[in-house]
């Protein structure tokens, strides 16, 4: 900077000159001229050592050529005229802006990323991984109680550290509104606001708590705490990839399903889908032009199918060449053209899967040749492939820069072979949709018989912001039914085609209810007691299953006694417990699952399955 009594002069409309001469400046810095109400920048193109003599003075100076926005091509007359009081920093240098930082929790449908990230495209799948946040309840902060939904409740006190499980809301009067990170941050710390969290202590309770802004802080969370992780989609929008001054803005097609530690936080875009089966390439046979109707068995077994957006909800991995010609597969052979290149299929009872080729007549014969037969397909099927989250860790070929893999989320859809009960039940389902949708019962029946969807429960809403058909679905053995996974996605690209796709479809996981009940048995003096009482638990835990049990369906104390009573060697059964898993032990006569009702103005909840709980069934000996 060079400033002085008589100093700078303005000797043209682009130049001036600063006294003392200043032989730091050099072109292509900045000259920033001010005088009292006005400032302007100028970026300097040249730098001279000048004489000059003025006001009686004389001297060296710096003569200044600047270019940059001049009012008329010229400095301004404020500058020109303010001799005494302008003043010109020349002394400049290049400074980095400082990165903004950002410590809120990772949640809802719009994530920042902590820098510039290019090459995303709108419907990407990301797996998101992390650290649950953590939140620590502030000095002062007091008459603060944790409550479940079953209506335990715990105190808090000041230092508690608690996990955030839900994004948490805003109470405004008695309604709620949902916060995202940055509003959620600023209520931190402000005693007018309230909230209510949901959140887990130290002992695995999770509940919501209200409290007021100023109760909490953020913490980090311990190095003990699991790491989560989950599938997340990029919305297809426009404005589903943002970039601002010092990072990417993303928009998701759904929120997340965790609040995450934003240090701990990984996005991984180099997402894959796997699905089950070993690949196999055999020669099935050799084929005879002679031989109408000719079989063949594939020497693996069982043929994997996996999930599609068929009316059964699979799709077989079987491709079959003959001379190289690939035939296709139907699902009979009647009224097949005679030259059709088509083969059927038979699954038997050792899964065992056998071809099916035509007579001339429905279906081509196989032409004659040596081996001529070539079939590639995957075997392996079933529950066995639904793996916990990070289970799949080996990679039987890694494509090059691959170093490891693993599974975010488990995996799901898998399914056994139906045993003779469950092909009782799921038979007529496929007769009485015959692969169409169009009463809500087809919808039920559909989802039913889809592959990956174990029980399902339609509503038709007329009306409100839920309007239209509001599904209900539990996966395999009661699994929950992934949004982001290929079953929940074929179910609905599915209906949506052989269904009404003008009416708007919903589809919700069910609600896992649980119950305990507490039995005094009085046994035969003929049967050992203990054996009696095994046998009791097998019962039970099987008559009240996942498999048994349908949406709705009631647990009364009438029909425990039942069950119980049937178990051989038992005289007499009392039954002094039966309540909801959770809740104070008492005996409630009859416990009411809960089906999802229509509502005007708010979304119904998912239907409830009520099963016996987990914990150790309560049986004693009556005296």
């Amino acid at each position: 900077m060079s400033t002085g009594r008589r100093a700078p002069l303005v000797r043209a409309p682009d130049a001036i000159d600063i006294f003392p001469a200043n032989d730091a400046v050099v072109a292509a810095g900045w000259a920033l001229l001010s005088v009292p109400g006005s400032i302007e920048l100028y970026r300097i193109t040249r730098s001279d050592t000048a004489s000059h003599a003025e006001y009686l003075l004389s001297g060296q100076t710096t003569r200044l050529h600047l270019r940059g926005e001049l009012p008329g091509g010229r400095l301004p007359s404020e500058f020109e005229h303010a001799v005494r009081a302008l003043t010109v920093h020349v002394d400049s240098a290049e400074l980095t802006l400082a990165h903004m930082p950002l410590d809120l929790p990772v949640y809802g449908e719009q994530i920042a990323l902590d820098a510039h990230v290019d090459g995303l495209v709108p419907g990407q799948t990301l797996a998101l991984n992390g650290k649950r946040q953590r939140l620590v309840l502030a000095a002062g902060a007091r008459n603060l109680i944790l409550t479940r939904a079953d209506g335990v409740t715990r105190p808090l006190t000041e230092g508690d550290s608690l996990l955030l499980v839900q994004p948490p809301v805003r109470l405004l009067g008695d309604t709620p509104h949902y916060l995202d990170p940055q509003a959620f941050g600023a209520a931190i710390g402000q005693r007018g606001v309230r909230l209510r969290l949901r959140l887990q202590d130290r002992d695995g309770l999770t509940g919501l708590v209200v409290l007021r802004g100023d109760d909490i802080a953020l913490a980090p969370p311990n190095a003990e705490d699991p790491d989560l992780a989950e599938i997340v989609v990029l919305a297809d929008t426009d404005d589903t990839i943002m970039h601002n001054r010092d990072r990417t803005v993303l928009r998701l097609a759904t929120g997340t399903r965790h609040c995450y530690y934003r240090r701990s936080a990984r996005f991984n875009a180099n997402v894959a889908p796997a699905t089950h089966g070993e690949t196999v390439e055999a020669i099935v046979g050799s084929g005879d032009g002679r031989v109408p109707n000719a079989q063949f068995d594939l020497a693996q077994a069982p043929l994997t199918f996996v999930s599609a957006n068929t009316p059964s909800g699979r799709a077989s991995t079987l491709a079959l060449r003959v001379n190289d010609v690939l035939w296709s597969e139907v699902p009979t052979l009647h009224a097949a053209a005679p030259g059709a290149r088509v083969f059927a299929t038979r699954q038997a009872d050792d899964a065992t899967t056998t071809l099916f080729f035509g007579d001339g007549d429905e279906g081509a014969r196989l032409p004659s040749g040596t081996a001529n037969l070539r079939a590639h397909y995957r075997k392996g099927l079933g529950t066995a492939g639904n793996l916990g989250a990070g289970k799949i860790t080996t990679l039987l070929s890694r494509p090059l820069g691959v170093s490891a893999a693993r599974n975010p989320e488990p995996t799901t859809g898998g399914e056994d072979a139906e045993t003779l009960d469950r092909a009782r039940d799921n038979a007529p389902l496929t007769v009485l949709t015959l692969e169409r949708a169009v009463s809500i019962d087809d919808y039920a029946h559909f989802a039913r018989a889809f592959a990956g969807i174990d029980k399902a429960h339609a509503l038709w809403i007329p009306a409100g912001p839920a309007r239209g058909v509001f599904l209900s679905i539990a996966g395999v053995d009661g699994a929950a039914v992934a949004q982001t996974g290929a079953t929940h996605r074929h179910l609905r690209e599915a209906l949506a085609t052989y269904g009404d796709p003008l009416v708007p479809l919903r589809m919700a996981n069910y609600i896992d209810a649980r119950f305990c009940c507490r039995l005094s048995v009085k046994v035969l003096d003929t049967f050992e007691a203990d054996a009696v009482l095994a046998t009791m638990d097998t019962a039970l835990r099987a008559h009240f299953s996942f498999a048994r049990r349908s949406f709705g369906q009631t647990v009364s104390v009438d029909e425990v006694a039942a069950v119980a009573q049937r178990v051989k060697g038992v005289v007499a059964v009392q039954v002094r417990r039966l309540h909801w898993s959770g809740q104070s032990p008492t005996v409630v006569p009859r416990l009411f699952a809960r089906l999802p009702v229509a509502s005007p103005t708010t979304l119904p909840q998912a239907a409830e399955l009520l099963t016996l709980a987990d914990t150790p069934l309560e049986l004693e000996l009556m005296a």
